[in-house]
């Protein structure tokens, strides 16, 4: 990648390339994520909304909300092994593993309920909030 001397149409061609590369890791991390949806439905998680970011660095985000209360570490963490291909998986479980252990860890157990956000970009990005489910 040569920048230094370069006009303004060779920077252009750069920033084309670079946006190229990155639309095609988000689309290979949306379809690791549809896997990842599909098994977190088995254990009640719902999608919330979805954003697209367009530009140089594209993304994807959205959100995935469910109850804590059923959710067991040891299963999680058998599910990372069987899915250890699945990076995007791996990271969302272990999220979710995150927030159990959080939740348990300050014993407040009126959080019920969490949402990992789920951001598909270079690099990916996995947070979460514990709230209370009414």
């Amino acid at each position: 990648m040569k920048l230094k001397g370069s006009s303004l149409g060779d920077v252009k061609g750069v920033a084309t390339e670079v946006a190229g590369e990155s639309m095609e890791k988000v689309n290979e991390m949306v379809d690791e994520l549809k896997s990842a949806l599909a098994l977190f439905d088995k254990f009640g998680f719902r999608a919330g909304k979805f954003k697209m970011e367009l530009g140089a660095m594209p993304a994807i985000s959205t959100s995935i909300s469910g109850s804590l209360d059923k959710v067991e570490v040891d299963s999680l963490q058998k599910l990372i092994e069987e899915h250890k291909d699945n990076k995007l998986l791996s990271a969302m479980v272990k999220g979710l593993i995150g927030a159990k252990q959080l939740r348990d860890r300050i014993e407040l157990n009126y959080f019920t309920g969490t949402t990992l956000k789920v951001k598909l970009g270079v690099p990916p990005k996995i947070s979460f909030d514990l709230e209370e489910m009414k």
